[in-house]
């Protein structure tokens, strides 16, 4: 199949507010879900975004479990999208954190409070079509002009660049085979940024 878009997720690992000491305690008066949001990586995604623009959809996924346990079953069961909070990264570029008390609801991102509807990846998933992704490309040169793309994004940012290429330099001798190529630098890419790369197709 034809490759419709490409798909960025941040994970985010979050804390479990319990206690009113909490700074967003009182927007939501019961125990909630936070993660921060990190300028260096942020800044990243939204290059990526304003070079993408509808090829990428950025998403930050956090879990609305704190049971390393439940997790563990969650992902066994396959159940991980649904005990998940889901936001684009474009919602939370003037925040510093997201608070969220359970997967496919609302959440209230933060310093300035700021009231942000239910994301539902999967509904989203679903109606990106090849309108989103126009393209003449293959599928292998999609992925090796996406690549590139990255590679370039990459090289411009002062916190990224000088490791990006040094973790790429181990697979200079195969740069011939693109292909191969391609995913051990978009590996290289999330290796260092934490941000998994996946295509819809």
């Amino acid at each position: 199949p034809t490759i419709k878009t490409n798909l960025l997720f941040q994970y985010k690992k979050p804390t479990f507010i319990t206690i009113p000491l909490g700074s967003e305690w009182t927007h939501w008066n019961i125990p909630y879900y936070r993660y921060d949001i990190y300028r260096e990586q942020q800044d990243l995604l939204m290059h990526i975004d304003n070079q993408f623009g509808t090829k990428v959809l950025i998403i930050y996924a956090s879990p609305a479990l704190h049971d390393v346990n439940d997790l563990v079953t969650a992902h066994l069961n396959r159940q991980i999208i649904n005990i998940s909070n889901f936001r684009k990264a474009s919602e939370l570029n003037a925040h510093h954190r997201n608070t969220y008390i359970q997967s496919g609801t609302f959440s209230i991102a933060c310093s300035e409070p700021e009231k942000i509807e239910n994301f539902d990846l999967i509904t989203t998933i679903n109606i990106i079509n090849n309108d989103n992704y126009k393209t003449d490309e293959n599928n292998r040169t999609a992925i090796i002009n996406f690549r590139k793309q990255i590679v370039s994004v990459m090289s411009e940012n002062q916190y990224y660049s000088n490791a990006f290429k040094k973790l790429n330099e181990q697979y200079t001798k195969i740069e011939e085979y693109e292909l191969f190529y391609s995913h051990l630098v978009l590996s290289n890419f999330r290796q260092l940024t934490g941000t998994q790369w996946l295509l819809k197709i």
